[in-house]
């Protein structure tokens, strides 16, 4: 109802009794319907918050999930514990880009810091180019397209990855909302590891 009035949570508590258009009621009516078969609410908003930012999410990316925001705090103090030995920021990659909430919330908190950002599909990189922009970083993340660290020119110093780590087998059970996200951002091979594997042996 928020995003259908463009309003936040706070305003939709203080005025209960806004009437709603024609229009207005059918979308929400649309977006209920849409929910009740068990899609994402990212992908009916076409938004999710990560890291204190908002983010442009569609079917080509999966939803940015709060745990993974665990990631982003310990690649922060990696990267700055660098820089105080080296006096420089690391280089840094993350594999998997997706909707770039990684990269762009790295970025966005540490502002000279660059970011590489792999992906192998174009619309999840399309929509991480979105997102770079939206937060002011887009000349700070460099985003390629490709398969793991292999379009990376020269070397990296800190890699990060939220790569697909379900087995094949698993798939089918879980949650329907899950079944509306891309499948080669969960799927990890017969036991969840396939991606991690072709991963290290790049990593060296």
């Amino acid at each position: 109802l928020c995003h259908t009035l463009g309003v936040d949570r706070a305003w939709l508590l203080a005025h209960p009794d806004t009437p709603l258009s024609a229009g207005q009621a059918a979308t929400f009516a649309d977006l209920v319907a849409a929910r009740a078969r068990r899609q994402p609410v990212a992908y009916l908003t076409g938004h999710r918050e990560f890291y204190g930012l908002d983010f442009c999410v569609t079917p080509a990316v999966l939803v940015p999930r709060p745990e993974t925001e665990h990631l982003v705090e310990r690649a922060i103090a990696v990267a700055r514990a660098w820089r105080a030995r080296r006096h420089r920021w690391p280089r840094t990659v993350e594999v998997g880009v997706g909707s770039g909430a990684i990269a762009v919330s790295l970025a966005h908190t540490l502002p000279t810091l660059m970011v590489t950002g792999i992906d192998a599909s174009p619309d999840a990189l399309a929509v991480a180019t979105a997102n770079a922009r939206r937060h002011h970083v887009a000349e700070r993340v460099r985003l390629v397209e490709g398969d793991l660290l292999s379009p990376l020119p020269g070397t990296a110093d800190l890699v990060l990855a939220n790569l697909p780590y379900i087995p094949s087998a698993d798939l089918d059970g879980l949650a329907p909302e899950v079944h509306a996200e891309p499948r080669l951002a969960l799927d990890g091979g017969p036991d969840g590891l396939d991606i991690f594997r072709h991963l290290f042996a790049q990593t060296p």
